[in-house]
């Protein structure tokens, strides 16, 4: 029996040592794709086309670079924030939820037919994105899974999404191009299934059998937000030119 139990903690640490080691060569990755496109933007022509743009988006609001890098090719860098406060309703529970939209992007784009604004992009967002909730103080009684409760307290929750994810997009315009023009985007993060954490205060944090109950509820919290592992990326926004 002790050779039993050691042996599967021996297997639940590889696992978590795997994903750890996982978690870190995507963010090692990241970092190295973000390194050679500021260092070929920085070797780039001194003549070559640099844009600017402004745009709003299932990201948020943004902001972002774009510089030609050869024909056809252009580097894009942007920066993505938005805050915003809602009332919401996730497996029966309502919640007084904080949305925060946080990225930076790192992005390549490919011009097929170089007169017009058609473009293919691939990169990297890197997502600081998440989602805050808490429920009023409980006056009568809450469902956590499965169970009623009665105590005072409340249920907080908190969403993340992985660090790191790749982009795949279409889009239409060329900031380094075009002294004014439309910049459209419309493409797929592969960020992963969301991460959730509950967690509840006051006297129902001791309440008998609430740990079980909120592992029940992260479970069903985990498969209604599962659809967001691939996150629709669509934005549009005005861009200019800023060199000759």
């Amino acid at each position: 029996m002790l050779d039993h139990g050691f042996s599967t903690d021996l297997q639940l640490g590889d696992i978590r040592g795997y994903t750890l080691t996982k978690e870190l060569l995507l963010k090692r990755m990241a970092s190295i794709i973000a390194a050679i496109v500021l260092t070929v933007a920085l070797a780039s022509p001194s003549h070559a086309g640099i844009g600017v743009a402004g745009r709003a988006g299932t990201l948020g609001l943004g902001v972002e670079v774009t510089q030609s890098l050869i024909p056809m090719v252009n580097v894009r860098g942007g920066l993505n924030w938005f805050n915003y406060s809602f009332d919401g309703t996730e497996s029966g529970i309502r919640y007084n939820m904080d949305l925060k939209l946080k990225s930076f992007t790192a992005l390549l784009d490919l011009h097929p037919i170089p007169l017009l604004g058609f473009r293919l992009s691939g990169g990297i967002v890197f997502n600081q994105n998440g989602i805050d909730g808490v429920t009023d103080q409980i006056v009568s009684s809450i469902n956590i899974g499965g169970q009623d409760y009665t105590e005072s307290g409340t249920l907080e929750s908190s969403i993340d999404f992985k660090s790191t994810a790749p982009y795949l997009g279409i889009g239409w315009g060329n900031a380094a191009n075009s002294r004014i023009g439309i910049a459209i985007d419309l493409g797929v993060a592969f960020q992963g299934s969301p991460q959730t954490d509950l967690r509840v205060t006051g006297s129902l944090a001791s309440a008998p059998g609430v740990q079980s109950s909120i592992q029940q509820e992260e479970r069903e919290l985990q498969d209604a937000l599962d659809g967001f592992k691939y996150y629709p990326v669509l934005s549009v926004g005005l861009s200019f030119k800023i060199t000759p």
